[in-house]
């Protein structure tokens, strides 16, 4: 009779991860033109710079930040890693990160599964493995070229074998168990979540046995310890990558309650409408929910010690509640990130499906003991033929998002590649402002516009037309040749951002223009000739800065070329390509004296060491890091005079391009 149950539950585990994969390998080889086309465009340009060459796991960079090695403080890209190792025998293919979170989706349900089992019993186990495989969110993903679904699968198993360990005492299970929670925390730090019920577990080991196991208690705490310091040194060095490299990209910062502050997001009702919405129609759906409403009042009961080889005193049958806890503890501090990046609630998935799950276990008996085995067979087939049928229709709208496909990004990289030559830098503006999914296309270097900025909200076009035009001659002095953007996008700055627009055609040139985006290129700038001593004039730069152990000025010329080297201050050096200058404190401020060519762009920012942490920032001026060079003798930084003249100046040029615009309106009216 046992090994009767035994079958028929392996078959049905079976048929459930079956059904999953089958689900998962739907479109996996599709453009990255999804409802989450902006994550996955990044991991492949990150994936896409290792397999350029640059193999310093610890260094991840993006294309779409600009030339040269634009390094970012970023979560351990181990996906990334190992998609460019499979790349470098495939080919650059969108199906190679997203079947390494397929197979990562798999293994993350069959160890649900096994947890599941340990803790309660195979029915309930069956049942929420079934939730688990087609909820929208675990299929769409755990599809996905994401961390996200490795992180789940991670998590997943290193609680299950803990509790083996705290269980059994096996050494193997806690030395795997440390190992596996570790990396999936460095892969995304949302995996701490998991922390909770790890906590509960260990709690619930100790409670129940009634006595303290002082042994397994020092164990626990030295591995612990043990994690937390590799964790900790690893997330110290991305931030230091992020603060001392000129983009000054440093992942899961800004839109936390720390940021925004208790008063705005209560204005905001803490995102729960947006919150409402998305999780009923797009990941969980709203009969999964309720089920997990119904399973949160459920008593579960444990496994019974017979039927496992864990002692009778045991009990973790309440770790999908405090998981679920965890979960609302999460969205409390991270609500405003959770509902813009919603592939970071997956990671309480498990939780939801586990207790709709358990739900769906107690209806099962509740029919079997009313109307019989049979009446539960076909009430169950039914029921799950209905769900899939569901999680279908929300599926189809999440490989191709109404107002949301990237396929005009898509198509408009693939446009500025054939139009662009090797070694040209692209501006690209796709269908959501920010995500690199026309960069990654184009295979150029280049930006996203507006350009990353954590200081910023870079997601939408700035209200002030002098801002974008700072921002757009900011990326031209700095060497950008063409300037492609969407349909949807162009047609915004007609409606809202005429200015700024007609800035843009003063300075660019038609190249294509279709149903789906506009390529202009832009006119190029003066190229710097080695310098003459005859065309160089003397430029004071001064910094006010009290707090500082140090200032070193970053600087170049047209687009942070350096000067020759007997030309630059002294002290300077080169790093990567870019001249870096000590500055001297004199007089309350820190100094510096240049040569400088005549009529030349002067690009220029400040690395800061700050004198009580002695952390190294990046800098730049705030209205625009470029100046010509004959303006002025002088140039100190935040010196009010400067910024006023350098918006009259920026005034005119507006009102210039206004003018022009107001010209070719009549013109085009005379013609009719």
């Amino acid at each position: 009779m046992r090994q009767r149950l035994f079958d028929k539950r392996i078959i049905l585990l079976t048929l459930i991860l079956i059904v999953a994969s089958g689900l998962r390998l739907y479109e996996i080889d599709q453009p990255f033109t999804d409802l989450y086309s902006a994550p996955q465009s990044t991991a492949a340009l990150i994936a896409d710079g290792y397999a350029s060459g640059y193999w310093n796991i610890f260094l991840p960079q993006v294309r779409a930040s600009g030339p040269g090695q634009a390094y970012q403080g970023r979560e351990f890209q181990a996906i990334p890693y190992l998609t460019a190792l499979i790349w470098q025998m495939t080919g650059p293919n969108e199906w190679v990160g997203r079947l390494i979170a397929v197979i990562a989706g798999i293994w993350g349900l069959y160890a649900f599964f096994r947890l599941t089992e340990y803790i309660w019993d195979s029915e309930r186990a069956l049942a929420s493995s079934a939730v688990m495989a087609i909820l929208p969110v675990s299929v769409f993903v755990e599809r996905s070229f994401l961390p996200d679904p490795v992180v789940v699968a991670l998590m997943t198993t290193s609680i299950w074998l803990l509790l083996r360990y705290l269980d059994t005492k096996r050494e193997r299970f806690y030395v795997v168990a440390c190992l596996v929670g570790t990396l999936g925390v460095l892969l995304k730090i949302p995996a701490l979540v998991v922390g909770v019920p790890l906590s509960y577990a260990v709690w619930a080991r100790t409670y129940n046995a009634n006595r303290h196991d002082w042994d397994m208690i020092n164990r626990l705490a030295v591995g612990a310890g043990a994690c937390l310091t590799i964790i900790v040194a690893y997330y110290l060095w991305a931030q230091y990558v992020g603060q001392t490299h000129p983009t000054r990209q440093f992942s899961s910062a800004g839109q936390w309650l720390w940021n925004d502050g208790l008063g705005s997001w209560w204005s905001q009702y803490w995102f729960l409408p947006q919150l409402g919405s998305t999780a009923s129609n797009r990941l969980w759906t709203w009969p999964a929910l309720a089920l997990c409403g119904v399973g949160l009042f459920l008593v579960p009961k444990a496994k019974m010690p017979a039927a496992t080889d864990k002692p009778a005193e045991s009990s973790y049958r309440w770790l999908y509640h405090w998981w679920l806890l965890a979960g609302l503890i999460y969205y409390f501090v991270g609500a405003n990130e959770l509902v813009n990046n919603t592939w970071n609630l997956h990671i309480v998935t498990p939780a939801i499906a586990a207790l709709a799950g358990l739900a769906v276990r107690a209806a099962a008996l509740e029919i079997s003991h009313r109307y019989g085995q049979i009446a539960t067979t076909v009430v169950l087939v039914a029921a799950m033929t209905v769900g899939l049928g569901y999680a279908l229709l929300k599926l189809e709208k999440m490989y191709a998002p109404p107002g949301g496909d990237s396929t005009e990004a898509y198509r408009l990289g693939q446009a500025l590649r054939d139009a662009s030559d090797e070694g040209d830098l692209v501006i690209g503006v796709s269908t959501a402002l920010g995500e690199p999914v026309a960069n990654y296309y184009s295979g150029r270097h280049g930006w996203v516009f507006p350009p990353a900025n954590p200081d910023s909200d870079w997601r939408r076009f700035p209200e002030d037309a002098r801002e974008s035009v700072g921002l757009f001659d900011d990326l031209v002095t700095r060497g950008a040749d063409w300037f492609g953007i969407v349909r949807s996008r162009h047609e915004e700055l007609e409606r809202d951002h005429a200015r700024f627009l007609a800035y843009i055609d003063i300075r660019t040139d038609l190249f294509a223009e279709t149903d789906d985006y506009v390529i202009r290129r832009i006119r190029p700038q003066p190229v710097l000739e080695a310098p003459s001593p005859d065309f160089m004039f003397p430029q004071k730069i001064v910094y006010r800065r009290r707090d500082a152990s140090s200032v070193t000025l970053v600087w170049g010329l047209q687009g942070w070329s350096p000067l020759p080297e007997d030309d630059r201050p002294p002290g300077t050096i080169l790093v990567d390509g870019v001249m870096h200058s000590p500055m001297a404190y004199e007089f309350g401020r820190w100094a510096i004296d240049l040569m400088i060519p005549f009529d030349t762009l002067f690009v220029f920012g400040f690395m800061v060491q700050d004198t009580i942490s002695g952390q190294e920032r990046w800098e730049t001026r705030e209205e625009g890091a470029y100046w010509y060079g004959q303006a002025r003798t002088i140039l100190e930084y935040d010196d009010p005079r400067d910024v006023a003249a350098r918006d009259e100046n920026l005034q005119r040029v507006l009102e210039a391009a206004d003018e022009i615009r107001n010209d070719d309106d009549e013109d085009d009216g005379n013609d009719e």
